[in-house]
């Protein structure tokens, strides 16, 4: 049976540096969080990670 996720909130990052968007993003997964993540281009030619961060009962505290 698999787990509930609760969805937690949604997080923009706003850089093109991919070193901190990773850092971001694997901060959240170490810590217990599903975060699913989706790039879009904002219609300037600049990048937004998009990150929905959901809770699956397994976060460290």
């Amino acid at each position: 049976m698999g787990k509930v996720r609760q969805r937690l909130g949604k997080a923009y990052i706003h850089t093109k540096e991919e070193s901190i968007q990773s850092i971001i993003i694997d901060a959240l997964v170490d810590h217990g969080y599903d975060v699913d993540v989706e790039v879009t281009d904002n219609g300037t030619g600049n990048e937004v990670v998009s990150c929905e961060i959901y809770d699956v009962g397994g976060s460290k505290k």
